[in-house]
């Protein structure tokens, strides 16, 4: 009876912890459904300098993760540093205030606690990853 016991509260936590982290299956769902439409029309050549190409989207563990490709990783520029961030997060506010949709699509992947990731690669293997975090996003595309 005991291990009964036991065994129902462990699977009371798991499933109480598992409705935590995805606080709103309806808000994912529909992250998804875009992803998967998104995926759908890539590769998506940006036309913009150095052959940038959205190679594909995914979103797992509350996480949005951009996939591109370069032609190179310039010397001399600082993919790290805050300013470079900041034209991004800047770039993503715009886009979110280009469209109802867009902004919709933000602010589901604010409001499941999510974070954007974006990673560039390169043929030599050389590759940038850029995280944004939820704040991040609350922050600057929300304002």
């Amino acid at each position: 009876m005991i291990i009964k016991n036991i065994s129902f509260i462990v699977l009371l936590v798991l499933c109480i912890s598992c409705n935590s982290s995805n606080p709103n299956p309806g808000l994912i769902a529909e992250i998804q459904k875009e992803v998967e439409f998104a995926n759908s029309k890539c590769p998506i050549y940006l036309g913009v300098g150095n052959d940038v190409v959205m190679d594909s989207l995914s979103f797992k563990d509350n996480t949005l993760t951009y996939n591109y490709s370069l032609a190179q990783i310039r010397e001399g520029i600082n993919y790290k540093d805050d300013r470079f961030k900041q034209s991004i997060l800047y770039m993503l506010k715009g886009e979110a205030e280009m469209s109802p949709s867009n902004k919709k699509f933000y602010m589901n992947i604010i409001e499941v606690g999510g974070k954007l990731v974006y990673k560039y690669h390169v043929a030599t293997g050389e590759s940038i990853t850029l995280e944004f975090t939820n704040k991040e996003l609350k922050d600057n595309i929300v304002k």
